[in-house]
């Protein structure tokens, strides 16, 4: 199989997860509508807890995969979740639930639960709060930790994020639409003897409308992707097929870097860029940097890889080290030294290039939680909060796995973050996050 085959399987299969998405979402709404009128009340919460575990297995069934870090299934699942809970306590609670200024109707066991009144508003509230509150704060730092920076974004990372958001705001409008049209027919025109054809329009035919159109648009939507990236023979002819490979250069306790003084960006001076190339080991990595700089390394590290399923290229990050600055003396390549202070600096006043940023930021990222925590978010010292050091010159000593995205999973949930153990197992199981 060639490369480009190989990327438009990739690209393929993406793009068509994302529909998948789509599909398991409506399909478990849809089920938890149709359900309620076939279903005892009393059995009904059961039900949607075992429409959540089918929508678990669909989501990890190896013929119908979706991608993990999209939003939409997790705001589903959760809302699937209270659902149940507050079916349940609707239950519980009895005629007493509605107050006594709405004039109750009595209670009527024989008429099924008419589960999209309580659905449509929990998917509103649920879709809402993944889209416009939690993407704006702790989500966004977590997506960024956990799958890099936009610099180091594959196109597949950068279209799931785009389209969850969309898929999101799709849900929230049909889901707030349907809940306030439900539940205005529910307190004006409806009657607790039975369901009627009325009834049945606006509790079920109405919101199967809107999914079955919905899901018609995602489908002409991806459709249409598909088209573009994998049968676009002009786009094929523009392809990268390419590799860079960026060292970084650490001399004692500092930091060799492109003179700031220049305009441009500050980068690392030793990079360079390849025909692309999924095969590239340490001593090929080494003669390169030899040539590019003249100089020889004391130690020199692979980092981490970042790749790009659509242009087919991938950047290969290296760790150079040398024990002292007077080592750097004839390098071929211009630049200058700094400290991390500086770099810091350098960093929140945005004068380095976004790829050298997200290299810092995965670098330090990893080092500190690696040097907290265990491997499961447990603190390896029993001191809350506690930070360790972090020195340039030390680096070369520890034995950490910077391609390891566990170690940026632990830096989201570890033992010093509130209800961390119920978060970890949220992420895990609800959310379907790995990374413990």
């Amino acid at each position: 199989m060639t490369p480009i085959e190989q990327r438009k399987r990739r690209v393929t299969a993406g793009i068509f997860r994302m529909l998948a998405t789509w599909t398991i979402a409506v399909l478990s709404l849809e089920a938890a509508i149709l359900l309620a009128f076939v279903v005892d009340q009393r059995w009904f919460p059961v039900v949607i807890f075992g429409i959540y575990m089918v929508k678990v297995y669909l989501r990890h069934a190896s013929h119908f995969p979706v991608p993990r870090r999209n939003r939409v299934a997790g705001s589903v699942g959760t809302t699937l979740i209270i659902s149940a809970i507050v079916m349940i306590a609707i239950l519980w609670i009895g005629d007493r639930w509605e107050p006594e200024w709405l004039n109750p109707q009595p209670r009527n066991q024989s008429i099924p639960y008419i589960a999209i009144l309580i659905v449509a508003p929990v998917m509103a509230v649920t879709s809402f709060w993944q889209r416009w509150v939690a993407s704006r704060s702790a989500e966004r730092e977590k997506y960024r930790v956990k799958f890099g920076t936009y610099a180091e974004h594959d196109f597949l990372e950068e279209l799931y994020m785009q389209e969850s958001s969309l898929q999101l705001e799709m849900l929230f409008a049909i889901s707030a639409f349907v809940g306030v049209a439900d539940w205005v027919y529910y307190f004006k025109f409806y009657i607790n003897v039975n369901i009627n054809s009325p009834d049945t329009f606006v509790y079920v035919i109405m919101p199967s409308i809107l999914v079955a159109v919905s899901w018609m648009y995602f489908f002409r939507r991806y459709r249409g992707m598909w088209a573009y990236y994998c049968r676009n023979e002009e786009l094929d002819s523009k392809s990268g097929f390419h590799t860079d490979v960026r060292y970084l250069i650490v001399a004692g306790d500092h930091l060799f870097l492109t003179s700031a003084s220049s305009g441009a960006p500050v980068d690392t001076p030793v990079k360079c860029r390849l025909p692309f190339t999924d095969v590239f080991d340490e001593f090929s990595a080494l003669n390169r940097f030899v040539a590019i700089s003249g100089l020889s390394p004391v130690k020199l590290k692979f980092a981490y890889v970042n790749e790009n399923t659509v242009t087919l290229s991938n950047t290969l990050h290296y760790l150079c080290f040398f024990d002292k600055e007077e080592q750097l003396r004839g390098i071929k390549t211009s630049g200058e030294l700094y400290r991390i202070d500086q770099v810091l600096r350098m960093v929140n006043g945005g004068e380095v290039s976004p790829v050298l940023e997200s290299e810092l930021r995965r670098i330090y990222t990893v080092a500190l939680t690696w040097k907290t925590y265990s491997s499961t978010g447990t603190r390896l010292y029993a001191v809350r909060n506690y930070r360790p050091t972090f020195r340039l010159r030390d680096i070369s000593k520890w034995n950490v796995d910077y391609n390891d995205k566990n170690w940026l999973s632990v830096a989201a949930v570890n033992q010093d973050k509130p209800f961390w153990r119920l978060r970890r197992f949220w992420r895990k199981y609800i959310n379907s996050i790995n990374g413990f």
